[in-house]
């Protein structure tokens, strides 16, 4: 029994991969979070312009106040938050997510 040897292309073609999600794409995909919602857990809350604490207060939140959190947009100490149609920062540490 002759058995004839082939060789094999394993070049991928660009046509090849039209259809299919690159790990490059995946991973940028997977990095996006969802928005989620939290409340304050302090008795009053500064809403900042700027993620910094000398930036105006352009809101007072209460306690238990719901907010809207724009994880993509907050920084390592402040989250970006919606409330009352009202956009700013806040520090993490008063907020507790849901």
């Amino acid at each position: 029994m002759d058995i004839e040897k082939k060789e094999v292309n394993m070049e991928t073609k660009p046509e090849d991969t039209l259809n299919t999600t690159s790990n490059i794409e995946k991973a940028v995909i997977s990095k996006k979070k969802k928005n989620v919602m939290g409340k304050v857990n302090c008795n009053h809350l500064f809403l900042r312009s700027e993620p910094d604490i000398e930036s105006d207060a352009i809101y007072i939140m209460k306690k238990d106040e719901p907010v809207f959190i724009d994880i993509n947009g907050s920084t390592d100490d402040f989250y970006k938050v919606t409330v009352s149609c009202v956009t700013g920062y806040c520090v993490k540490e008063f907020i507790t997510v849901q």
